[in-house]
């Protein structure tokens, strides 16, 4: 019979070091996409204030003094959310030394602490059908305040009903993108494993696991086409000549052309005819390789 393991401070430094080791390695391992569509902002308290959403910065020609502009302010701001995976770790486990077993686990672990933006990320993208955005409109909505060539105020539609799974075209080269992911304290692994707590006098068990305060929110609903009709040559081309067209203030034109192509796994194929074949029944397809693409199974 093999004895037990004696438990001392040195001993369960190790083991969370371990511990940390998987998840840390696994973590880092794991490619998110989140920062093709979403720009990263960096949070200093609760919540982030993004009064200057609204206006696309602009230059014009110095004539005479300069023109200074006030920037439009809303009242948009982004509330940082708080989450965590927590577990115990019994001591017999220790004792017994079975804790290797749990390498894959806490690898695991890691990759759902990797993940997190994405999901949180295409999660908002979701939801932009029914969250408002700086202008108090959904983000995705069939009537935002805009302007057309002449100057004239009119309303926008960036959302195209349909009843398939929807696909998005974006623009995602300039510094704001379509999404913002802001972070406030990054996903970290915590361990509880003084043998003389309370806690582990108490109940005999060790606890360990992540903690992270960050969120998602909207950028420019400009950059962004939602739809759900059918993935054809007709409705892509209506999305991109939407977005191209669109104007600021004074009819000056925003100067944005898509990019990225995203979808989920039911568009996944009409994506890759429409933008990967270079002909279709033996004629040029006029928009092979016209944006990039990006499939995922987040897309819902």
């Amino acid at each position: 019979m093999a004895r037990a393991i004696v438990i001392t401070a040195a001993l369960l430094a190790a083991v969370f070091t371990g511990f940390k080791a998987a998840f840390q390695g696994a973590f880092a391992a794991y490619t998110p996409v989140w920062p093709r569509i979403a720009t990263k902002v960096p949070s200093s308290t609760r919540e982030e204030k993004y009064g200057w959403l609204g206006q696309l910065a602009r230059m014009r020609e110095w004539v005479g003094d300069r023109v200074w502009q006030s920037l439009t302010t809303s009242d948009y701001a982004i509330k940082n959310r708080k989450f965590e995976g927590s577990y115990k770790l019994d001591r017999d486990d220790v004792s017994d030394d079975q804790v290797g077993v749990l390498k894959p686990f806490l690898e695991d672990l890691g990759q759902a602490g990797a993940e997190l933006p994405d999901q949180l990320v295409f999660e908002a993208l979701a939801g932009g059908i029914a969250t408002a955005c700086y202008d108090n409109q959904y983000f995705f909505d069939t009537d935002h305040p805009s302007f057309n060539a002449k100057g004239e105020a009119i309303t926008v539609s960036n959302l195209q009903a349909g009843a398939g799974e929807p696909w998005y075209l974006m623009v995602t080269k300039r510094p704001l993108k379509p999404l913002i992911y802001q972070e406030r304290e990054k996903i970290e692994f915590q361990v509880l494993s003084d043998i003389t707590s309370e806690h582990v006098l108490k109940t005999d068990e060790f606890l360990y696991g992540t903690r992270g305060r960050l969120n998602v929110g909207y950028g420019f609903w400009q950059m962004c086409f939602r739809s759900q009709a059918e993935l054809t040559p007709a409705n892509y081309e209506a999305a991109f000549k939407l977005i191209q067209t669109l104007c600021g203030e004074g009819g000056r034109p925003l100067n944005l052309t898509p990019d990225l192509l995203v979808t989920g796994p039911q568009n996944r194929g009409a994506s890759k005819r429409l933008i990967e074949r270079a002909t279709i029944d033996g004629s040029d397809n006029e928009y092979y390789k016209d944006v990039d693409l990006l499939s995922s199974p987040l897309v819902v």
